[in-house]
């Protein structure tokens, strides 16, 4: 980007201000508490009707949050 528009310094700006908030945001994690870490995978191969492709779905929790999840074609 050679010449960055003003639309570009205020996306920044709201990035830079984003992170300044939640600079003493994190997770506390401490052995003992019952807390378990678990993962589900899923595989559907050709669902696709349109291109026939595979899609592949990834699932992690943290207790009852879930902190990870991705689906994608293959």
């Amino acid at each position: 980007m050679r010449e960055p528009m003003r639309v570009n310094w205020v996306a920044a700006k709201h990035i830079l201000y984003y992170l300044q908030e939640i600079v003493d945001f994190g997770l506390d994690y401490r052995q003992g508490n019952g807390v378990r870490l678990t993962g589900y995978t899923n595989l559907d191969r050709g669902g696709c009707a349109s291109d026939r492709k595979s899609t592949s779905e990834c699932c992690f929790g943290l207790g009852l949050i879930v902190v990870s999840w991705i689906s994608r074609k293959q």
